[in-house]
């Protein structure tokens, strides 16, 4: 097989993912799909497993493998991203200064657009400086209710 489309059903609405050989290739929050399509393959399977754990609050970080692409700025700011903690949130302007380049906060809100990776890259947790939550993919009501499920869920 070479790869596989997988659709899980969340509190959030339809996820879609694709894994190819090793690695996950995209995982969608608003896929055009509502079909549920189960995992066949051990990676795929292994996703849907992680995403039920995250879903129940029992996982905070997924280690599945990805497919990360990008120019070498974007996959700095998603390393960077990727280590904002669980039920924390950074501001673009705080993410861009500890990705190594302090005056790229609107370049950081570029590249949260492409990251075809929510949830394993939390773009969900980057928020305006002034507090407000700022732009969404999946939307500000999605948004909203990701932070607010880790925080409720974060250990203590």
């Amino acid at each position: 097989m070479i790869s596989e489309y997988v659709t899980y059903r969340s509190p959030i609405g339809m996820i879609a993912f694709e894994c190819s050989i090793g690695s996950v290739e995209f995982l969608d929050l608003a896929p055009q799909s509502k079909e549920l399509l189960l995992p066949t393959s051990p990676l795929a399977q292994d996703v849907y497993r992680q995403l039920d754990e995250y879903f129940q609050g029992t996982r905070q970080h997924f280690d599945f493998p990805i497919s990360v692409q990008g120019t070498t700025f974007e996959q700095r700011v998603y390393k960077t991203l990727s280590n904002v903690p669980y039920g924390s949130t950074i501001s673009y302007q705080e993410l861009a200064f500890q990705a190594g380049y302090p005056r790229a906060s609107r370049a950081v809100g570029s590249a949260m657009k492409k990251n075809k990776f929510p949830l394993t890259i939390p773009c969900h947790r980057v928020i305006k400086a002034n507090g407000s939550l700022g732009f969404y993919g999946g939307g500000e009501q999605m948004k909203a209710w990701l932070l607010s499920f880790e925080e409720e869920h974060k250990l203590k």
